[in-house]
């Protein structure tokens, strides 16, 4: 481009360079650049000569300035480019990101729903407590409900099992042991309930427990499985001491573990320690040493 003068009109190219960034090619951008600043030197040697008596100092002012246009503008362009087009991948990573955790949220909502497994974290410097949803749940509370004080939250124990569940939390406060309690609470709704509370201290930089976390799980249905086994197992021993003959158990490696202890055999040979072998018990006998 030149003017009636004979003066390259370089800044002209800038417009064009800034045109670039649409495309968001820093690569594109920087040989527009390179061009433009080719096009106002070669302007410069082809442009006619300035009218006569035009001070060819403004002739050098145009030519410098017009190039420290383009080449700043250029700079910007894809400094810019490059900007936007990290922020277009940062943005793109945390959407992946973010669908990542929540498809893990997911899970663990499934995983909490089917074992009956909650979130908890007591702040020892705060006193605060926070619940999940499904703890809240447990309580018999509403969701979103957490106990005002740690106290509160540990009163929700059976008076039996309390004292208990204190002592462990008490050892995890001050000797930074992990929790591991079974015992019974007692449900805002009037229910009575199995759980298991596992929790790990948090130490800060001094190495000091500013904090509890860790899960609750409803196990009654598991303690109730138990106890439908004690009881069956009470009703066979009861039987099968009440008869007059022997009636033994055995391991699936031969090993007997359970004779009637009623058994005039057994009497005989106190100590001894009883195997199966091709269907038949036999005593294995106790040697003593000396």
């Amino acid at each position: 481009m030149s003017t009636s003068l004979g003066l390259a009109a370089g800044a002209l190219y800038a417009p064009v360079v800034l045109y670039s960034s649409l495309l968001q090619r820093p690569q594109f951008t920087t040989w527009l650049g390179a061009l433009a600043l080719l096009a106002i030197g070669i302007g410069f040697i082809l442009s006619d000569p300035a009218p006569g008596g035009f001070p060819i100092l403004y002739v050098w002012i145009n030519r410098l300035v017009s190039a420290a246009v383009v080449g700043i503008t250029t700079w910007l362009v894809i400094d810019r480019t490059q900007a936007a087009l990290q922020l277009q991948a940062g943005n793109q990573r945390l959407r992946l990101i973010s669908r990542e955790l929540t498809e893990q949220q997911q899970l663990l909502e499934a995983a909490s729903a089917v074992g009956g497994l909650g979130g908890w974290s007591f702040d020892l410097v705060s006193g605060q407590v926070a619940w999940s949803d499904d703890v809240a749940e447990m309580h018999g509370a509403p969701l979103g409900y957490s106990p005002e004080s740690i106290d509160d939250a540990l009163d929700f124990f059976v008076e039996g099992d309390r004292t208990y569940v204190k002592t462990a939390f008490h050892t995890a406060r001050v000797e930074g042991r992990p929790v591991e309690v079974d015992a019974q609470i007692n449900t805002l709704d009037g229910r009575r309930v199995w759980v298991r509370a596992v929790g790990k201290p948090v130490l800060n930089a001094d190495g000091r427990v500013i904090r509890i976390e860790g899960a609750l799980q409803d196990i009654t249905a598991r303690k109730m499985a138990d106890q439908v086994v004690r009881v069956s197992l009470q009703r066979f021993q009861q039987l099968a001491e009440s008869m007059p003959i022997i009636v033994w158990t055995a391991t699936p490696d031969g090993r007997v573990d359970y004779v009637t202890p009623c058994s005039s055999i057994m009497r005989a040979y106190p100590g001894a320690q009883w195997v199966l072998i091709n269907g038949s018990i036999l005593s294995i006998p106790t040697i003593k040493k000396g």
